[in-house]
């Protein structure tokens, strides 16, 4: 259960409008918004009375117009949202039955005009015609499309058109408002103001900006072609020729992102833009583009809305497998797992297929040099030795999905098998080449299998001292690790006990992954190359609480009461009960992306996680930044009482040693005086160490001037030999045991 206490100080009223602005940020589409969505929200069976919906005309913003008349010839589109239309426009989503119900409605106007006017007098006067445009003025989003004009001449031409819908209907006050917004922009001029036909005309150094005022949509139109070509008069007969569009392929990316139309969406189509670059002298780097497969790609989009019920931050390449395009698995997965009751957590990594590799290898072959490719073959050739399959066998035994479940029976791993034979084929080398135990048990028809495996790290060498609890430590790091698993509905379900894995089996009723992953959490698994989500109870009502405070913050703030008592409860709306968080990149056939998906606000994932668990983590993050973390190494340092050499003398000192290294691997020799003074530092970069390095003979000689051993020295001396590589011996006065033994070959 998530709870949060909020003060009722001064740090409310100024922070939480700020959180709000967020958490109403709220774009979702549903077919049926009335209609609960999945088995956790809360079934409203009858109607209430007081859930009346108000209509259109009554909204405090309207919808998009752009985006469903766009000809063939756009290829490009940007949305931007309304703040009315953020805040308080209903879209389909949790929030869908309060926000379109006649109370908010009307509230949220109040709400408009009150900010309007009473924040206006604290806005400086060159910017008061911006405020009322942003605050209350426009009732649409902004959108601008680019097109190529079929009638373009010889020159290559792009026409610019930009559209939003405004609170006036009357010709003179569109007028007024465009005066007032012009005036303080230096080089713009309106050399023909709007006419009763609606046309216009503004003036730029370099152009000409035609303007259409339609009084009956309340639609303002501005269109500017670049070279300047497209005649004053014809906007509005260019309007009046817009018709819908429904097969434009700007709108299936569209609907994947903000189907609702009220969140932000950029969206492009780089083909014309390669071959207007082309066009315009740029050849040369429109067929670098091509190459790398940019010339085949439908769009590039990124946006912020909803789709399939939910909120998103989603980023989109529609791009065949050509090109760059090789390096990423065309995954298209087919989920067969069923969990036990109602998961609430899955992570989720989608494994590539034989085809796939290949592809990678050759998209490889052509990015990497010669002798790095045959690294990676070698690498590669030596994987049989060590796990018994092929890489290639590997890849066709295991797949197409590998995930991290939290259920009614706990936590488990789950590994899709593809090939049974091979899979233990694997295990039985596995088990002979690395001499492990292993048995089965038959429990409740099936087979569980447990292996166990020695700790990989021989730590019977450390000198720990004759402390117990160094002793114990070492005890701790010596335990063998314990491996439970059974072969169940085409996967290998894992767990470190098996008590997890007869509760899997036992626990009904079943569910299918695939489908509570589509419907709850609103995702689309099948291309997931990465995919994390949870399912939180009490955040979709804990932020519909917040939402109902601020409505009353802005309304007593702008002197108009909000009669709170009209608005509808939780249970009125049916909210859900459970929120879904996750995050989802994607790589299938067709398209990569990246996806953010939340109920209402990306607000609402700091609250699923708690914000103890979020301060920890950004807390961990920043130590981990700034090196105030203490790793194993410096850990038996204080149990040694202190280190000969600090950390960072230590990594400096490897690294010069490992440059002498390489130089002579190259050189066959040792640099000289002149050589050494060319790449070796200063040894006033040490702060507990000097360092000198013997010319022509390659041995190094550190004095130690702080901790314990103060005034000891260490000498690094480099073996050569015809049979072996290069390696380090030391000497000098510090006792054996205490010198590191990054420094000193084993």
């Amino acid at each position: 259960m998530i709870t949060c206490k909020i003060s009722t100080s001064w740090g409310k009223r100024l922070f939480l409008p700020l959180l709000l602005l967020l958490a109403t940020n709220s774009t979702s589409v549903s077919a049926n918004p009335d209609t609960p969505r999945d088995s956790n929200q809360q079934a409203v069976t009858t109607p209430f009375p007081r859930l009346i919906s108000s209509s259109d005309s009554q909204s405090v913003a309207k919808g998009p117009y752009l985006n469903s008349v766009l000809p063939d010839s756009a290829f490009f589109y940007l949305r931007l949202p309304s703040a009315w239309g953020l805040l308080g426009t209903p879209n389909g989503n949790v929030f869908n039955k309060a926000l379109q119900s006649t109370p908010h409605v009307t509230a949220m106007q109040d709400v408009r005009n009150g900010v309007l006017s009473t924040f206006i007098s604290d806005v400086p006067a060159p910017w008061q015609a911006l405020f009322k445009l942003i605050a209350g003025q426009i009732k649409s989003p902004l959108e601008l499309a680019a097109m190529i004009p079929s009638t373009a001449g010889s020159l290559p031409t792009i026409e610019l058109l930009l559209t939003t819908t405004l609170e006036q209907k009357d010709i003179t006050a569109v007028n007024e408002l465009l005066q007032s917004l012009i005036t303080p922009i230096p080089n713009l001029t309106i050399t023909k103001p709007l006419q009763a036909d609606g046309s216009g005309t503004i003036s730029t150094p370099n152009a000409s900006i035609n303007i259409y005022f339609d009084n009956k949509s309340q639609r303002i139109f501005f269109d500017s072609s670049i070279p300047e070509n497209v005649a004053s008069n014809s906007l509005a007969r260019r309007i009046s020729a817009l018709q819908p569009n429904p097969q434009h392929r700007m709108l299936p990316v569209e609907r994947e992102i903000d189907a609702g139309g009220q969140g932000a969406l950029f969206w492009v189509d780089p083909k014309p833009i390669l071959g207007l670059a082309a066009s315009m002298g740029h050849a040369g780097e429109a067929f670098t583009l091509r190459a790398v497969g940019l010339g085949e790609t439908k769009s590039l989009a990124l946006g912020s809305g909803a789709s399939n019920g939910k909120q998103h931050i989603k980023l989109i390449l529609e791009m065949p497998q050509i090109g760059l395009r090789n390096l990423f698995p065309a995954l298209n997965m087919d989920i067969a797992l069923n969990t036990a009751g109602k998961p609430d957590m899955a992570l989720m990594l989608g494994l590539p297929t034989v085809a796939d590799l290949t592809r990678f290898e050759g998209a490889l072959k052509t990015l990497l040099p010669a002798a790095t490719y045959r690294e990676y073959q070698q690498a590669k050739d030596q994987l049989p030795a060590i796990i018994g399959l092929s890489l290639e066998q590997l890849f066709d035994t295991f797949g197409s999905d590998f995930s991290v479940i939290g259920d009614q029976a706990g936590y488990y791993t789950a590994l899709r098998v593809r090939n049974h034979d091979q899979y233990r084929k694997m295990l039985e080398y596995l088990v002979n080449q690395f001499k492990l135990k292993h048995e089965t048990r038959e429990l409740l028809d099936a087979t569980f299998h447990h292996l166990m495996i020695p700790a990989l790290t021989n730590f019977s060498e450390l000198d720990l001292g004759a402390s117990g609890i160094p002793g114990l430590v070492l005890k701790l790091l010596s335990m063998q690790t314990h491996i439970y698993w059974v072969e169940s509905q085409g996967y290998l379900l894992m767990a470190d006990v098996p008590q997890v894995l007869m509760d899997q089996i036992y626990m009904t009723p079943k569910i299918k992954l695939a489908t509570w992953l589509d419907k709850s959490q609103g995702l689309d698994p099948t291309g997931a190359l990465l995919l994390g989500t949870i399912s939180a109870k009490g955040i979709p009502q804990l932020l519909y609480q917040m939402h109902l405070w601020f409505i009353n913050y802005l309304g007593d703030i702008t002197n108009q009461p909000v009669d709170i008592f009209t608005l509808p409860s939780a249970y009125e709306l049916g909210l859900p009960q459970f929120g879904a968080y996750s995050f989802q990149m994607t790589t299938s056939p067709k398209e990569l992306g990246l996806e953010l998906t939340y109920e209402s606000s990306p607000l609402e994932i700091m609250l699923a996680f708690g914000w103890t668990q979020m301060a920890f983590t950004v807390g961990t993050a920043a130590a981990l930044a700034t090196g105030d973390l203490i790793d194993f190494s410096d850990l038996l340092g204080i149990i040694n009482q202190e280190p000969s050499l600090n950390k960072s003398t230590l990594d400096t000192l490897v690294s010069e040693r490992d440059k002498i290294t390489e130089f002579y691997n190259v050189m066959n020799r040792f640099p000289s005086v002149n050589e050494i003074n060319t790449f070796t530092i200063d040894s006033s970069q040490l702060t507990n160490a000097t360092m000198t390095v013997t010319p022509d003979t390659g041995i190094i000689t550190i004095q130690i001037t702080g901790g314990k051993s103060a005034n000891n020295s260490l000498i690094l001396i480099p073996i050569t030999g015809p049979a072996t590589d290069l390696h380090w011996e030391c000497a000098g006065t510090l006792e054996a045991e205490s010198r590191p033994q990054e420094l000193c070959s084993q």
